[in-house]
């Protein structure tokens, strides 16, 4: 269902959703950076909800039809010519939330997707309940300035682009001191932020290779895939000899002995991105089994 346009106005919706996701255990949640909510919006607003229809939605996407009164564009498409004052959309949320957020007036952040409209998201702008990283990893509980990374994600961003390739990075325990991720660190696990693939991570991408943290470069190498360039071939290169190595046990069949080996995950991370370049290199290093 596409969204009705009802006065134009300019906007373009931001979400961070943070959604747990498994990896093994102990689970580590997932969230996305404004900037890359923003990126790959299509619509993004502050708005408010005017009313929505009661009638009991579809079995196979809970939610209400709404409108909504626009006080900020933030997004649209770069070939539309007006903005927009109001906007009927599909609000996939429970009726109770939506008639809280409509008696309080409740200023909204909305996040519309064209091509997903069913999974539209909003966030309550009030301060001191939100928890929204940025792309370098700065946490934002103010609304103001939510609002203000939103607009300058949407700046950065070129006229002819409507996605852009996302990577995701380690939070460090300490970003995310006092917030609902924390607990998770106790139990080994850490917040994994979904960032854009822009100039900005490539710069951080070159930092982290550099870095003593074997995670560090392994999460650097993989950023890096998205930034080909004779510089960047020839710091891959470098790292064929990367000393990081991860110990792995391999139990063997019944009670035979297993394997132990070393795996170099940031040299076959390197080559994978060189051949995937169509550099021609020889493979590395990048596993050898444990003498016992």
């Amino acid at each position: 269902m596409q969204a009705q346009f009802l006065t134009p106005l300019f906007v373009v919706a931001v979400s961070l959703a943070a959604s747990a996701q498994v990896h093994a255990q102990p689970l580590s949640p997932h969230a996305d950076s404004i900037e890359a909510t923003v990126d790959n919006a299509d619509l993004v607003f502050v708005a408010t909800i005017e009313k929505f229809d009661f009638k009991v939605p579809a079995r196979d996407r809970p939610g209400y039809n709404s409108t909504i009164v626009i006080e900020e564009t933030l997004k649209i498409s770069y070939l539309q010519e007006e903005d927009y004052q109001g906007m009927s959309m599909f609000l996939p949320y429970p009726a109770e939330d939506l008639e809280d957020w409509q008696k309080r007036r409740a200023r909204l952040l909305i996040l519309y997707d064209d091509y997903h409209p069913d999974a539209c998201n909003v966030i309550e702008l009030v301060p001191g309940k939100m928890e929204i990283m940025t792309a370098d990893f700065k946490l934002l509980r103010n609304p103001e300035q939510v609002i203000k990374a939103a607009r300058e994600t949407v700046l950065r961003m070129p006229l002819a682009i409507k996605r852009i390739n996302t990577v995701r990075l380690s939070v460090p325990r300490k970003i995310v001191e006092e917030t609902e991720w924390e607990p998770y660190y106790d139990t080994g696990g850490h917040l994994v932020l979904t960032v854009s693939a822009d100039k900005r991570l490539e710069k951080r991408a070159l930092t982290y290779i550099r870095s003593e943290s074997y995670m560090n470069r392994y999460e650097g190498v993989k950023a890096l895939r998205y930034f080909k360039s004779s510089k960047n071939i020839a710091l891959l290169k470098s790292l064929f000899k990367d000393p990081g190595v991860t110990l792995s046990y391999y139990p063997g069949p019944g009670k035979e002995l297993g394997t132990e080996t070393k795996d170099y995950a940031v040299r076959a991370v390197v080559h994978q991105i060189l051949k995937s370049w169509k550099v021609d290199v020889e493979k590395p290093v990048i596993r050898t089994k444990v003498k016992k």
